[in-house]
C-alpha cells in the first residue's frame, strides 16, 4: 500500500473474523508501524481520554483515533474527563436540530450513546420510542436526576469483552464465512470476466463480419461503377 503512493495509513487492531466484543490485537500494530515509513493512525479500544497516549505509546502510531468510544461519548477528547451522558446527549440533540439533521440519524446516535452507558435506564426507554428531537429531550428531562448519577467513566470502561481462546468456535465459524464470502466474490469476478472477454470476443467477430460484408459490397459498388463507365459493348 506504501508503494502506491499513500501518504498515511489507519490499522484497525482487529482481524476480519474478529468482533467488537474481542478486545484489540494492539502487540500486533508495533511491528507493522515499524516496517512502513509513512505516519500510521492506530484504531481501536479507545474509550477514555488517557487511552489516546496508552495506545500510541504502546504501538509507536503517529496518532490514535477513536470510533466506538466518541460516538458513545464524545466528550472522551477532553483532557479533564468525560462528562455525564446527559449533558452530552442534551447537547448533541441541540446542535443536530439547529443544523436539520435528519431525525432518524440523530436517534441513533443518541440511542448508541444512551445504550452504552446507561442501557437499563428510563431514558434509553423513552428514546427508543421518541419521533421526534422534542421527544428526545423530554427523555432526557425526564430522566435527569436519574441520569446525573451516572458514572460516564465506569460506562465507558465497563465494555464486556470476550476471551478470545473462551471464543474460539465463533471465531472460527467467522473465519470459515469470511473465506467462503472471499471465495463466492471471487468466483463472481471470474465468471464476470470471462463473460465480458466472450462478449468482447463476440462483438468483435461481428465487427469483422461486419467489415468484410461491408468491403465485398463496397467492391461490388465499385465494379458496377466501373462496368456503368466502360458502356454497353465494353466486353
Amino acid at each position: 500500500i506504501e508503494s502506491c503512493g499513500v501518504q498515511a495509513i489507519g490499522i484497525h487492531a482487529r482481524c476480519v473474523h474478529d468482533r467488537p466484543r474481542h478486545r484489540a490485537l494492539v502487540s500486533r500494530v508495533k511491528p507493522l508501524v515499524t516496517a512502513l515509513s509513512i505516519p500510521v493512525i492506530y484504531n481501536g479500544d479507545v474509550f477514555v481520554h488517557e487511552d489516546f497516549r496508552t495506545m500510541a505509546e504502546a504501538t509507536g502510531s503517529d496518532s490514535v483515533m477513536a470510533a466506538r468510544g466518541a460516538l458513545w461519548n464524545p466528550s472522551l477528547f477532553r483532557p479533564e474527563g468525560l462528562l455525564p451522558v446527559y449533558d452530552v446527549m442534551r447537547d448533541y440533540i441541540d446542535i443536530a436540530e439547529r443544523y436539520a439533521n435528519p431525525f432518524k440519524n440523530t436517534k441513533y446516535v443518541a440511542l448508541q450513546m444512551l445504550g452504552a452507558q446507561a442501557p437499563k435506564s428510563e431514558a434509553y426507554k423513552r428514546a427508543q420510542v421518541s419521533k421526534e428531537p422534542k421527544g428526545l429531550l423530554d427523555s432526557l428531562t425526564h430522566c435527569k436526576e436519574e441520569l446525573s448519577f451516572i458514572d460516564a467513566r465506569h460506562y465507558q470502561i465497563g465494555v464486556k469483552f470476550v476471551d478470545r481462546k473462551a471464543d474460539a468456535d465463533n471465531i472460527d465459524r467467522n473465519r470459515r464465512k469470511h473465506i467462503k464470502s472471499l471465495k463466492e466474490g471471487l468466483a463472481r469476478l471470474q465468471a464476470a470476466r470471462k463473460a465480458r472477454q466472450e462478449r468482447e470476443a463476440r462483438e468483435a467477430r461481428e465487427e469483422g463480419k461486419e467489415g468484410v460484408q461491408s468491403h465485398a459490397q463496397m467492391d461490388s459498388a465499385k465494379q458496377s461503377e466501373e462496368e456503368r463507365e466502360r458502356g454497353p459493348g465494353a466486353y
